[in-house]
């Protein structure tokens, strides 16, 4: 059976705030959100979404609707994981593996580590660096999708995205090596 809505619970106004911006741009996507004991959620109707796609589009399978919807979202999420957790995953990483850095040194390191991460600096390397961290974010929230049909973005951060936490201390490793 399909289910009938996609759950998002988040903690952080901030997320929540570049969350709904960003699913207004999607036409498609409808939703609706409130806060519940400081928790706000998001829920995406997907029966809706599918009885008006299947009324615009003949030819549809239900399975391909939701396909668009379970990888929107993802594609959605990857974003503003990157975007939201990944600076504040270095500057952890980075105060807790050299404590014994001064504070202009943590600083320096800082600066440019968000230099290396930032996929608008016009190098083909930070570009591709970008997109292997984006689809890292992308693998596991699509398996995420396919065994449910809800999310709490900062913890699906913190404890499933290993491979992608691995791959940013390693950055930051070679970061304070080469600098």
């Amino acid at each position: 059976m399909n289910p009938k809505f996609i759950i998002v619970k988040i903690q952080s106004p901030k997320f929540y705030n570049l969350l709904i911006r960003k699913l207004i741009e999607y036409e498609r996507i409808h939703f609706f959100a409130k806060k519940i004991n400081g928790v706000y959620t998001i829920v995406i109707k997907c029966e809706n979404f599918y009885n008006k796609i299947l009324k615009c589009e003949k030819n549809n399978n239900i399975y391909q609707t939701y396909i668009y919807l379970y990888t929107s979202l993802s594609i959605i999420l990857s974003e503003l994981i990157i975007d939201f957790y990944e600076l504040k995953i270095t500057h952890h990483i980075l105060s807790s593996q050299h404590k014994d850095l001064s504070p202009y040194s943590m600083n320096r390191l800082r600066n440019i580590l968000q230099i290396v991460l930032d996929s608008n600096f016009p190098s083909n390397e930070s570009k591709k660096l970008y997109l292997y961290r984006k689809d890292l974010i992308l693998t596991k929230l699509l398996m995420n999708f396919r065994n449910c049909n809800y999310i709490y973005p900062e913890h699906f951060v913190y404890f499933k995205l290993d491979n992608y936490l691995e791959h940013l201390e390693n950055i930051v490793e070679k970061t304070c090596a080469k600098y």
